[in-house]
């Protein structure tokens, strides 16, 4: 399952804030990428730091992996 980021077309926007602060690191320090806000399908607002096509998910070795950079 996905903890950060959409996999069902926006529907549903994952942000954990573990994930955000890696995704902040990572994309925002090291990419130069910016932090935005972007709305679900149910009108939510969602920070996101890079594009909400970027997912985060955690593995069975609890380690954090990010499909799509």
């Amino acid at each position: 399952m996905a903890e950060y980021g959409s996999v069902d077309e926006h529907k549903t926007i994952y942000a954990g804030e573990h994930f955000h602060n890696l995704m902040k690191k990572v994309c925002g320090e090291q990419l130069g990428l910016k932090v935005s806000k972007v709305v679900d399908g149910t009108g939510k607002e969602v920070e996101i730091a890079g594009s909400v096509e970027v997912k985060g998910i955690r593995g069975t070795d609890k380690r954090c992996y990010l499909v799509d950079l």
